[in-house]
């Protein structure tokens, strides 16, 4: 091997282990990494000032039920927090286009992902929705927005919009948009909700 080559291998390998070593030297220990990764834990594990919007529909709830143009139909809605106020549970109760149903609602704030998430499941089908979003400025409008199948027209994950609007400490609503009818009225679905007395 010539002397030239020689000594350009030398300087490489010199350099290569000057690099390791330092990459090396600056890496935490395994203790202070565990502390780290146990304090970000924590952290995510927190309820914070997101979670606390939970409490503005914590109780029991009259709702009417609008679908398009058609005449509201009543129903009764119960919301409460769980697991260390991380969450908020619903059950829901009423008719649709005159089929009775039961629901079930979960919503959370993800500190990992910084967004809202909510799932819906229900006695009219077998499906979990999903959805997930930001609140407004004013913290009183939440939108989420996640994909759902439409059987009728056999759509396959199609977006919808579900916003929660609070209007007072005693009344909000949950409007859900169909996001293909743009640019016409997007808002399908609206229930009413006043806090029973």
């Amino acid at each position: 091997m010539p002397i030239l080559t020689k000594r350009r291998s030398l300087v490489v390998l010199a350099l290569s282990s000057v690099s390791l070593f330092s990459l090396t030297a600056l890496q935490d220990s395994p203790g202070e990494e565990l502390a780290k990764m146990e304090q970000l834990g924590e952290y995510l594990a927190t309820p914070d000032k997101h979670h606390a919007y939970f409490k503005n529909f914590v109780g029991d709830w009259n709702t009417e039920t609008s679908v398009y143009e058609m005449k509201p139909t009543p129903g009764t809605a119960s919301n409460k927090l769980i697991l260390g106020d991380r969450f908020l549970e619903g059950s829901y109760s009423g008719s649709i286009m005159g089929s009775a149903y039961d629901g079930k609602m979960t919503l959370g704030y993800d500190n990992y992902k910084r967004k809202y998430v909510v799932t819906f499941i229900d006695s009219l089908g077998t499906s979990i929705k999903y959805a997930e979003g930001l609140l407004d400025k004013s913290n009183r409008t939440l939108s989420v927005w996640g994909p759902m199948d439409e059987w009728m027209t056999g759509e396959h994950d199609k977006v919808v919009l579900y916003r929660f609007s609070l209007q007072n400490e005693n009344q909000f609503t949950l409007e859900i948009h169909d996001l293909a009818l743009y640019p016409s009225d997007t808002k399908v679905v609206e229930i009413t909700h006043n806090r029973k007395q």
